[in-house]
């Protein structure tokens, strides 16, 4: 099975910043591409060097993602959102430094998503509770997506100290 990362598409200068410099990585979730995410820059009023990349077949939601990256290498991450997202019910490396970290996490949810199961929902909901600080937006009538109320929460976040 072949999971590794071929295609993307980036912002214009992305392959010429400095490594040490901070990065927006797009994960994009079940049912989407590499394409849709970057459009929602503008509308957040981020300027940071971006990159979305394609995720290959065997991987899983954009969400499941960032929890993963929180979970194994928390260090890296200066800012966490899942949108639609959920978290992996086997323990990870980090788990430890999240509770003693506490980092923010944003993660809206729908209450109308019939992609991620209930079971999942509960998971994802009993871990961040407990392993980070997090802000649990629930929007009601909304499935497995985001709208302007995930987004207009989104920007608010971002731009918080």
């Amino acid at each position: 099975m072949n999971t590794d990362i071929t295609e993307w598409v980036a912002s214009e200068g992305f392959e010429e910043r400095r490594a040490s410099d901070p990065v927006t990585l797009l994960l994009h979730g079940y049912g989407s591409h590499e394409q849709d995410l970057p459009p929602i820059l503008e509308w957040l009023g981020l300027s940071t060097p971006w990159v979305s990349p394609r995720a290959p077949i065997a991987l899983p939601n954009g969400g499941f993602m960032v929890s993963q990256l929180l979970r194994t290498r928390p260090d890296r991450i200066a800012k966490a959102a899942m949108l639609a997202g959920f978290v992996a019910g086997t323990p990870q490396p980090a788990d430890p430094e999240l509770v003693a970290a506490k980092p923010t996490v944003f993660w809206s949810h729908g209450t109308a998503d019939t992609v991620i199961i209930p079971a999942a929902v509960e998971r994802t909901s009993e871990f961040l509770h407990t392993h980070t600080t997090v802000i649990d937006k629930s929007y009601t009538g909304l499935g497995h997506s985001i709208d302007e109320r995930v987004l207009d929460y989104l920007r608010e976040y971002l731009a918080s100290a």
